[in-house]
């Protein structure tokens, strides 16, 4: 463990008592941190230094603010498999290291970077130029299907094929209300509606855009 804030030693350290892993500290400072004798490190971000290439089997897991997610999707080689963010949760740390522990993918291995905009299916979240957005469940779903299906026209039935859940009805405007809010919430630029075709994500940086 590599962290000087005491809130996230903190919680690495409950959890390792849950699971009855020996916790070993380290200071931040060099990259190289533990050793090949330890297993997982989990390691606190700062900005200004540049993510560890390797740091031992099986992976590691960085503590951080949204703003990092950038750096760790598309960034590069890096030694990170998972990330939380802070405030650091202890039962959503427990459950990232397990599944590192036993060779699983993280949930960085589910997120996805258009530009500013960063979407992990993992844990169903969405940051844009290093804030968190706050979307509805639908929002979500729109914004999830555009994204897998990025440089590409969405038709409209594909679209509502995701939305659709639990027998719920969708108004004949549905999809152009939660483009609308999307498009609030990021950039005008972000969606393009084709029109008689259906909806296509951007890449804004590509693009030369900015918010």
């Amino acid at each position: 463990m590599h962290a000087r804030d005491p809130a996230i030693v903190q919680v690495c350290r409950q959890v390792c008592d849950q699971l009855r892993w020996h916790v070993r500290t380290g200071g931040i400072e060099p990259p190289a941190l533990l050793g090949g004798d330890a297993m997982l490190h989990v390691v606190e971000d700062h900005a200004a230094r540049a993510l560890p290439r390797s740091l031992g089997p099986p992976t590691a897991l960085l503590v951080c603010d949204a703003g990092a997610l950038q750096r760790l999707v598309g960034g590069g080689t890096h030694a990170f498999g998972a990330y939380q963010l802070r405030p650091m949760r202890a039962e959503r740390l427990q459950e990232q290291l397990c599944r590192l522990r036993l060779g699983q993918a993280g949930n960085l291995a589910q997120c996805v970077r258009v530009g500013p905009l960063v979407l992990d299916a993992m844990d169903r979240r969405v940051v844009w130029q290093d804030q968190v957005l706050s979307l509805t469940w639908r929002e979500y779903e729109l914004l999830h299907v555009l994204v897998r299906h990025r440089g590409a026209v969405v038709a409209r039935d594909r679209i509502e094929a995701a939305m659709y859940r639990w027998g719920q009805e969708l108004g004949s405007n549905t999809i152009e209300v939660f483009v609308h809010a999307l498009r609030s919430k990021t950039h005008p630029a972000l969606i393009t509606t084709v029109r008689g075709e259906g909806y296509q994500l951007n890449d804004l940086e590509l693009a030369g855009l900015r918010h």
